[in-house]
């Protein structure tokens, strides 16, 4: 009786401890589930994953011409993009702004006007749709650069977010692109053309101004003697 005791008890040990590590096991496995359906949601939210970026890329132009960059938004996929800002920055040194419009753009709604200031080096937008947008290659905005001087000019965004259309507002940015252009010297203007000289044809005949006999006689009757001074 005293041995069998001791088993009974180990016995029930040895089935407690068992019961402990399903419930654990059941408990890692329900965690391992919820975690795994967390990341497919997260997954097929972020596919592919958003971008702004700028076209043309790079370019060069002389200075005092004005040229166009496009911001344009890749929504990346999975359920698009509703809303989309952003801060541009650029070398004021070589770049000035002449204008920001958002015509053509995809989205229809704004908190503001797209601005920019020649001072900072800046330009800020932010706009969004009621609907999403899952295309790519769409405009956001139109920046008219004009070339100041001669060397090279960087443009890059110092902020932006794209916000998923998942009801939740998740921002997808996952690349933000940069541009690079260069500002030649202006041409140099042509200098005017040189006249020919009028061929030679000898001396002037006598009696005559050029080559030309003018037969005209040029009198004064109040300033008859043309060696004296008058006043």
């Amino acid at each position: 009786m005293q041995f069998y005791l001791p088993f009974k008890e180990r016995i029930k040990k040895v089935l407690f401890s068992t019961g402990r590590r399903k419930i654990a096991a059941f408990a890692i496995f329900g965690l391992l589930v919820l975690f795994g359906a967390w990341q497919l949601e997260r997954v097929f939210v972020l596919a592919g994953g958003a971008r702004l970026y700028f076209s043309p890329a790079s370019g060069s132009y002389s200075e005092g011409k004005t040229f166009t960059v496009s911001v344009l938004l890749d929504s990346g996929g999975g359920v698009g993009v509703n809303a989309a800002d952003g801060a541009v920055s650029f070398d004021a040194n070589y770049l000035s702004v002449s204008s920001v419009t958002k015509d053509g753009s995809v989205f229809s709604l704004w908190t503001s006007d797209p601005s920019f200031s020649n001072s900072k080096g800046t330009v800020t937008f932010s706009g969004g749709n009621p609907s999403a947008y899952s295309d790519s290659g769409g405009v956001v905005v139109k920046i008219v650069f004009k070339a100041l001087k001669a060397g090279s000019a960087s443009v890059s965004f110092s902020a932006a977010t794209a916000l998923a259309a998942d009801g939740k507002g998740t921002n997808v940015l996952s690349d933000m692109g940069k541009a690079s252009f260069t500002v030649n010297p202006a041409a140099s203007a042509p200098p005017p053309p040189t006249a020919s000289p009028a061929p030679d044809t000898g001396a002037a005949p006598e009696g005559s101004s050029g080559g030309f006999d003018s037969g005209i006689t040029i009198t004064s009757p109040s300033h008859a003697d043309p060696n004296k001074w008058y006043a």
